[in-house]
């Protein structure tokens, strides 16, 4: 037993360790005569040693949640826009957290804890005491996911396969939707519908599905062998690849157009994306080997 969990003590330790070194920045998105320009890129992760990662904006796009290295673990940072300020969510002395929202009534920030166990579930910081936590969905290994309203999501589940799930919290139920889908489920802009990339075929495709039927309709193809991506507020999607950044109208555009302003920002390959609500900021993820 000793060894076993030795063993697994190593193996949750390379994985914390071999996450790649990244930066979140955070750039003004212009959306001038139908095409889209980014400027002012700051560093919103101060350069901080390690992986810097998986940002996403509150629902008034006050503030930016993201996780970052520290101890070696992974916290939640919380940065008010506004304030110029920011500060630690948590201090999780036996795991670390990944994939942090602000629920939709604002009252607590979710994410994924993965523990020096290796159990890995979606738990709940509320806002009033950022210590006190409690865990939102038990035995589902979530991934990814995405907020419908306060007590529905869509969520990719890990196992043999790895599943897209719809969960009630209030009815206390989930259903499986679909298998094998990328890592970016987003909130499509204007609906209450949530977008996800289907790898079901050798050409990627976006789907958006909606939480009133449980259906999928297909949207448009990925960009090649690209899974992360966000919306815009104009309802444009916007994918990075080889150190640019593309964007696509799903009925407007046959074909990504290369936003040529990223490219001039000199940046690593650019990853996890987030539009803030107004659509007016922009938080990247780079690598920075």
């Amino acid at each position: 037993m000793k060894i076993t969990l030795s063993i697994l003590f190593l193996l949750i330790s390379f994985l914390t360790f071999a996450q790649p070194s990244t930066e979140i920045y955070l750039l003004d998105l212009s959306f001038v005569n139908k095409n889209y320009e980014v400027s002012n890129p700051v560093s919103i992760s101060l350069d901080n040693p390690g992986y810097d990662n998986q940002p996403s904006f509150s629902p008034d796009g006050q503030f930016l949640y993201y996780v970052a290295t520290r101890n070696s673990q992974t916290d939640i940072v919380a940065v008010n826009i506004l304030a110029d300020s920011r500060n630690w969510v948590n201090n999780t002395p036996d795991g670390g957290e990944y994939s942090p929202n602000l629920s939709p009534d604002k009252k607590f920030i979710s994410a994924v804890q993965l523990e020096t166990s290796g159990r890995q579930l979606l738990w709940k910081y509320k806002q009033n005491d950022l210590q006190e936590s409690e865990i939102l969905i038990e035995e589902a290994k979530i991934g990814y996911y995405s907020w419908v309203n306060t007590h529905k999501l869509l969520a990719f589940v890990l196992g043999e396969p790895s599943t897209l799930q719809f969960f009630d919290l209030k009815n206390n139920t989930s259903e499986i939707i679909t298998e094998n889908i990328g890592r970016s489920i987003n909130k499509i802009p204007g609906s209450n519908k949530i977008s996800y990339i289907s790898k079901m075929e050798k050409e990627w495709k976006i789907y958006a599905f909606n939480p009133r039927n449980k259906k999928s309709k297909l949207i448009t193809c990925s960009l090649t062998s690209s899974e992360d991506m966000a919306w815009t507020k104009e309802k444009y999607i916007l994918m990075g690849k080889g150190g640019k950044l593309y964007a696509k109208h799903p009925k407007k555009d046959s074909k990504w157009k290369e936003i040529s302003s990223f490219n001039k920002l000199h940046f690593g390959n650019p990853t996890r994306l987030a539009v803030s609500p107004d659509g007016k900021k922009l938080a990247v993820v780079v690598d920075t080997k």
